[in-house]
């Protein structure tokens, strides 16, 4: 219902941020924070692109991640559409929801055509940074998954800083599997140090260091004695600057587009609703919320 709302919002030209949106989400269901006592800040991505990369423990992670970090973008395979269509089209539309198609050939190759896809997706979005997740799918082995070659080798290429930024029970926030929501989840963090790649001599030695720092800021973030972690009041990380809303009606093509389509729809409602005989209470509904689009855009015209 929130993300329906925000994207209607968003076509009728309100942007609303949705690192606010999942701060609210989490407050609501009372999650506590902390903070690992060698954490480093948060590196601040609306200077410059920043690559976070996190563990990949259930649908809760959009939720989490998104207030830690302040609004950033995501990297997601197309299936999530289907899972979540209104969720998909609001950050697709935005331009903070980058899908690829999982498994699909590329003539170029998959590291350099990820590379591009990274920088092309970036302009959609262009004041923060982005959440890979370099396992590629859920996990919830004690110790995750090993991470994907080729997402870091095209890290690598493009020469983004990264960080690596590890919470504890994501999945108790939100067990889609059991469809279930958590209630006073406490979730840890630990955050490494950036690294960038044109600190390093090779790919391989820049692979090599995102690895260990990854298993050290796992340890770091699941450590049994949390005695020493530091309470937060809120969900950012410190550093973290969270992304302000916007008005957005003439952002983005593929926006735009969607616009258009519906007011020509609007149009033809207009033109023949004497015509329409609708009897299904979803269909009437519907007409009436294409006339309010109209009106709205009309007022906002004026």
């Amino acid at each position: 219902a929130v993300s329906l709302a925000s994207l209607v919002l968003l076509l009728m030209g309100v942007d609303v941020p949705h690192g606010q949106i999942c701060e609210h989400l989490l407050r609501i269901l009372g999650t506590r924070f902390l903070t690992s006592p060698r954490s480093s800040a948060i590196v601040d991505d609306t200077r410059q692109p920043v690559i976070f990369l996190c563990n990949h423990r259930s649908w809760g992670d959009f939720w989490v991640d998104t207030a830690l970090l302040g609004g950033t973008s995501f990297v997601a395979r197309q299936a999530v559409a289907c899972a979540i269509p209104c969720s998909a089209a609001w950050g697709w539309l935005r331009g903070w929801l980058w899908f690829f198609q999982r498994g699909a050939k590329h003539k170029e190759g998959s590291t350099k055509w990820m590379a591009n896809f990274l920088q092309r997706s970036h302009t959609g979005f262009p004041s923060k940074g982005v959440v890979l997740y370099p396992e590629g799918t859920r996990s919830l082995l004690p110790n995750g998954s090993q991470l994907k070659f080729g997402s870091l080798a095209a890290i690598h290429s493009l020469g983004w800083p990264v960080q690596v930024v590890i919470s504890t029970n994501k999945e108790h926030v939100m067990a889609e599997r059991r469809l279930k929501l958590g209630f006073g989840t406490q979730c840890s963090t630990a955050v490494s140090s950036p690294l960038s790649p044109h600190d390093f001599a090779s790919r391989d030695a820049f692979i090599s260091a995102v690895n260990a720092t990854w298993q050290s800021t796992w340890r770091e973030a699941y450590a049994i004695d949390t005695s020493g972690f530091l309470p937060r009041p809120r969900a950012a990380l410190p550093g973290a600057v969270s992304r302000r809303g916007v008005a957005a009606l003439a952002r983005g093509a593929g926006l735009n587009r969607v616009r258009l389509l519906l007011v020509a729809l609007v149009v033809f409602v207009m033109r023949f609703r004497g015509r329409l005989r609708l009897r299904n209470p979803a269909a009437i509904v519907a007409k009436d919320a294409l006339l309010a689009f109209w009106q709205s855009m009309r007022s906002r015209q004026r």
